[in-house]
């Protein structure tokens, strides 16, 4: 079957879905208000999958109906839950430090760019051969630093300065401290103290853990053996292996992972 022929399987697969998805959210919004907009969910799940179910098929020229089986199948394989689990962390982690003096709309906002701060820090860690397999560093230390940095540009002179519900005590008589967010008008004096308290965790942080590591790797129990970090720590410490390895491996260009 040529990519034409393809393209119309493909079509009338989605045009028969299509009035499925209609009539049933007909039958709903007539009998049950409540989720109507049901189908308006459905389509949206649906125009997920068919991005990731024709990325993965990779039409050709001489594609057929196969190609389509083979892409379902690839999606399967190649989504990973980890990443999305990191992105809803990294929103969390972001909105920590300045949720009682942001707006809502901050909010989801500096959530938003959280997303990106991990994503990209993430990969500046594989560019720079960083092993993080956790991603700790990406969600916690760069999100949570995006977040402190927010503070300075989204916290609000009501929020931070309110006589009965400002955050923060001393300055609740002091509306015009500038002791607020540089998008509402209060310059950049606490966009300033967010750097300099972002800067002073940092050296903290990365000081203290510098000499715990350092210690550590003095008394040679920083790392494993070379034998136990080639069979990996879930076979030599833990008792078996988190992951089906041969799997992946045999999945040439795709991450598919079984726990076992």
């Amino acid at each position: 079957m040529n990519t034409t022929a393809t393209e119309a399987y493909v079509n009338e697969a989605i045009s028969n879905l299509t009035a499925t998805l209609t009539e049933k959210d007909t039958e709903l919004e007539g009998s049950i208000g409540a989720i109507g907009g049901l189908g308006d969910v459905l389509w949206l799940l649906l125009g997920a999958y068919m991005v990731f179910f024709m990325q993965a098929s990779r039409f050709n020229a001489d594609g057929t109906v196969s190609d389509l089986h083979r892409g379902h199948n690839a999606v399967l394989q190649a989504l990973d839950v980890g990443p999305a689990l990191n992105g809803i962390l990294a929103g969390l982690v972001g909105i920590t430090a300045p949720c009682v003096v942001v707006e809502p709309w901050a909010a989801a906002f500096i959530g938003f760019v959280a997303a990106f701060v991990y994503y990209g820090s993430s990969k500046m860690l594989l560019k720079l051969k960083i092993d993080d397999v956790l991603e700790a560093s990406p969600v916690h230390f760069f999100c949570g630093a995006w977040g402190c940095l927010s503070v300075g540009f989204f916290a609000t002179d009501i929020y931070v300065n309110n006589g009965v519900n400002g955050a923060y005590a001393a300055d609740k008589d002091n509306g015009d401290s500038g002791n607020y967010g540089a998008f509402y008008g209060g310059g950049g004096e606490q966009l300033g103290t967010q750097i300099v308290g972002v800067l002073a965790i940092a050296a903290w942080t990365c000081g203290t853990s510098a000499l715990m590591f350092f210690g550590l790797s003095k008394a040679g129990v920083l790392r494993v053996s070379p034998e136990d970090e080639q069979t990996g720590l879930d076979d030599s410490h833990h008792g078996g292996s988190a992951y089906d390895m041969q799997t992946m491996q045999a999945n040439s260009g795709t991450v598919k992972v079984e726990a076992v």
